[in-house]
């Protein structure tokens, strides 16, 4: 019989320890929160902003947009480029991207190319039934960004592509009352 020492973690160990990595990173940033000074914790935050767990860095945005920290504007639209890509799998439910446009927008960033992005997602995801679009909140959070972003005069302005209003699914085009 071979000792416990000697064994290899199986995949449920392996998830739990990831699991608990992600957790005490919560934990850190929940420590965080409650420190009077946030700009001391701009490195943490940082860090945590890196970080692969889309729900790690949706709480970690939240906080740098809360504290106001204008320094980690490069930090978040580099995480949210990051979660951009293969975005249903990265990024289940939209929960970063719409944390870290809420943070820029909190912080009056002008950073109109990562709001429109958000404006034009559409991310389908599986459910019970039909898949939903689970960007609403994104859309909706980028618009707000984009409405407060000081804009460039320019000889072109600024419209939706066609082919990507067709591509969209009907429910981006209902208001609920």
């Amino acid at each position: 019989m071979a000792s416990g020492r000697n064994r290899r973690p199986s995949g449920e160990d392996s998830a739990r320890a990831g699991s608990r990595r992600t957790e005490d990173c919560l934990e850190a940033l929940h420590k965080l929160r409650e420190d009077p000074d946030l700009t001391d914790a701009r490195a943490a935050i940082a860090q945590f902003l890196a970080h692969k767990s889309n729900l790690l860095v949706a709480k970690a945005a939240k906080l740098a947009g809360e504290a106001g920290i204008e320094s980690l504007e490069p930090q978040l639209v580099a995480a949210f480029h990051r979660f951009m890509k293969n975005p249903a799998v990265t990024d289940k439910g939209c929960e970063a991207k719409t944390e870290i446009v809420r943070a820029l927008e909190a912080m009056g960033a002008a950073e109109p190319e990562v709001f429109l992005a958000g404006i034009r997602h559409v991310q389908m995801e599986g459910a019970y039934g039909p898949p939903i679009d689970t960007a609403v909140g994104l859309r909706a959070a980028s618009a707000m960004g984009l409405c407060i972003t000081p804009t460039r005069c320019s000889s072109k302005p600024l419209k939706a592509n066609s082919a990507e209003i067709h591509k969209a699914p009907a429910s981006f085009f209902r208001f609920s009352p």
